[in-house]
């Protein structure tokens, strides 16, 4: 009988253990389909820029930690200071690796980015890296649909590892025919910072048109040099 019983609560811990993993797993995999080891392409879902430094946090909170949300939070802070530098700046800090890309200053909490890191940083580059952007329409982008496209890579000296605390996550760009790397780093509570975006601005194709922030979804109308004849 004693047996029997053991045998049932057994049972029942591998079930609750079962059923947790596959909740963490679904929670996990909630915003993005990106996995360590799994190569192949994979996508963010969409979501909306965050517009105050209240509201990136909100969403941050809302996040699994894992590179790829890591990579989406500083997408989408260097996206929030070409509509609103003063608090994209904040988000920008709250983004990146504090030892390694941060300097004294006023952006946020005595903090700025590096003035040296930010000039790796063209802003059509990082319009480039939200899907659906061209380079015909200045990489003109809705902040109310932000998605990234991801390529995973399966070898780990390319990458790096996640339980090693660096990890290199390739980025789709629609202005380059390949995908732009972006290094992170798991900080001390267990946050992806950016750590190196350097060769987002690689080879990235020039807009034809010059983008307005005032109007983020607006085109000007495009001219094809071609038809100057």
């Amino acid at each position: 009988m004693t047996q029997m019983r053991t045998s049932t609560l057994k049972m029942m811990l591998t079930l609750t253990l079962a059923a947790a993993f596959l909740m963490g797993s679904t929670t996990a995999l909630a915003d993005h389909d990106c996995r360590e080891g799994v190569k192949g392409s994979c996508s963010s879902k969409a979501f909306a820029l965050p517009g105050t430094i209240g509201e990136f946090k909100k969403l941050r909170a809302s996040w699994s930690k894992d590179p790829w949300h890591g990579a989406m939070l500083f997408v989408a802070a260097m996206l929030a200071r070409q509509l609103n530098p003063a608090e994209g700046n904040k988000m920008a800090v709250v983004a990146v690796d504090r030892v390694s890309r941060l300097e004294r200053g006023s952006w946020y909490k005595g903090y700025r980015v590096r003035r040296t890191d930010l000039s790796f940083y063209k802003p059509h580059c990082m319009r480039a890296l939200v899907q659906g952007t061209s380079y015909k329409k200045g990489y003109a982008f809705s902040p109310n649909k932000i998605v990234l496209r991801f390529r995973v890579q399966s070898r780990a000296r390319v990458t790096g590892t996640i339980s090693r605390g660096r990890y290199k996550v390739f980025v789709w760009s629609r202005g380059a025919s390949t995908a732009q790397p972006i290094w992170m780093k798991r900080d001390s509570i267990g946050r992806w910072k950016a750590q190196n975006w350097s060769s987002i601005k690689a080879n990235c194709r020039r807009p034809l048109v010059k983008w307005n922030a005032k109007t983020p979804t607006r085109a000007p109308k495009w001219k094809n040099p071609d038809d100057d004849l």
